[in-house]
């Protein structure tokens, strides 16, 4: 058993617990003394004891190699390194990363930046793993809140995830679940149909462009038969050719446009009554 102590100067001591006789406390012997440049805040062991980590005033992370503790990698940060968290898989170190974000790093890749996770109306102080594995991460701060992240993608079922160049504003499902449609800021709006086998590619069966630039937002009427869209000033009401179940018609087009509206003001909200009779919108002015 080891331990490792920092202290204001900046230097980080190693000790070795040696068990001198059965029933008697242990002695510290002093196995190694490293100087390092600022006072050391926080020091971590990795959970199979391979890495020692230190941060502090000196703006970074500095990972040893616990076999010979010579120094493997540094990892620069934008303030003080006041916590570090690592996994216990031994996937992922957590630390701050500046005065509102948190880095999730990624061992296997040489600490490279996983994700950063930010935070708002406070610093983050504190970073903890579950005890059973690194699934879940729970951070606490200045900002009164405990917020748990989920490290793993396990509930996403494979194959079918879909990405975008721009960044998506409205997604909507249709009743009966079999297609899904997506919105970008371009105003592109995609139908996709699920998809019965994983290993199969989204199919398009439709797409259209609505008008860029405000917020966009998808509706699709309880009864199957409409999608209305809003995207900034314009508003598109579709008709479709599936039924409530989600049966095809014999026509080419399973998308027709019944109605455009080109407003003064941007539109902010649609909602469609629950029989589908009727549609309300909601516009800023």
């Amino acid at each position: 058993t080891k331990l490792a102590i920092g202290d204001r100067s900046g230097l980080l001591s190693i000790y070795l617990f040696v068990m001198i006789r059965p029933g008697e406390a242990p002695a510290l012997s002093p196995l190694q003394d490293i100087e390092l440049e600022d006072a050391i805040l926080d020091i971590q062991w990795s959970a199979d004891g391979s890495f020692l980590y230190t941060g502090g005033e000196d703006y970074t992370i500095t990972v040893f190699d616990t076999s010979k503790y010579s120094i493997l990698h540094r990892i620069a940060r934008d303030r003080w390194v006041t916590f570090m968290a690592p996994s216990l898989g031994g996937s992922y170190l957590a630390a701050i990363g500046s005065s509102s974000q948190v880095s999730l790093l990624d061992v296997r890749k040489k600490w490279e930046e996983a994700t950063c996770l930010p935070f708002k109306g406070g610093i983050p102080l504190s970073a903890q793993w579950h005890p059973k594995d690194d699934k879940y991460l729970s951070i606490c701060g200045q900002f009164n809140d405990v917020v748990v992240y989920e490290s793993s993608c396990e509930r996403l079922p494979k194959g079918r995830c879909l990405r975008s160049r721009s960044s998506i504003l409205a997604i909507e499902l249709s009743p009966d679940g079999e297609i899904v449609v997506v919105g970008n800021e371009n105003g592109l709006v995609t139908f996709f149909e699920s998809m019965t086998n994983s290993n199969e590619i989204p199919a398009i069966i439709y797409e259209t462009v609505i008008g860029a630039g405000g917020d966009m937002t998808i509706k699709w009427s309880p009864n199957g038969e409409n999608v209305a869209i809003t995207s900034g000033s314009t508003f598109v009401l579709l008709g479709t050719h599936y039924s409530k179940v989600g049966k095809k018609s014999k026509s080419s087009a399973p998308f027709l446009v019944r109605k455009v509206i080109q407003n003064g003001s941007s539109f902010t909200s649609l909602s469609f009554s629950p029989n589908s009779q009727y549609l309300a919108l909601v516009d800023d002015q």
